[in-house]
């Protein structure tokens, strides 16, 4: 999750909170880790199909219809917030450096 999110979050700098959607919804556990994973507040979807609604915004976007990435008057989220917890997002980062220090296996490795 995090490697997704460092790949997207430079084109969303304004973005101050994550929507998540689908059926990691049932288990706050996960919601949980997630949040403290990425270190940023979590909100969570009223859509069924949210990622219909998130094709049918883009192409709103691109074909002029709205001007950024959202429905103006639009409110898609629950109230409930998830926050995440600064000691266990330093965790998971510092690990998640140490994992890609190890990804990055050298080519005489990889080859055998």
């Amino acid at each position: 999750f995090l490697e997704i999110f460092e790949l997207i979050q430079p084109l969303f700098p304004q973005a101050k909170e994550i929507v998540a959607s689908g059926g990691i919804l049932q288990s706050p556990a996960w919601l949980q880790i997630i949040t403290d994973i990425l270190g940023v507040p979590l909100s969570l979807s009223i859509e069924n199909e949210a990622s219909c609604l998130g094709a049918a915004v883009m192409a709103m976007k691109a074909t002029g219809l709205i001007e950024g990435y959202s429905i103006p008057g639009y409110k898609a989220v629950r109230p409930s917030l998830f926050k995440p917890l600064k000691e266990h997002h330093k965790r998971y980062v510092d690990t998640y450096a140490i994992f890609k220090q190890l990804r990055v296996l050298p080519s005489s490795i990889s080859q055998k």
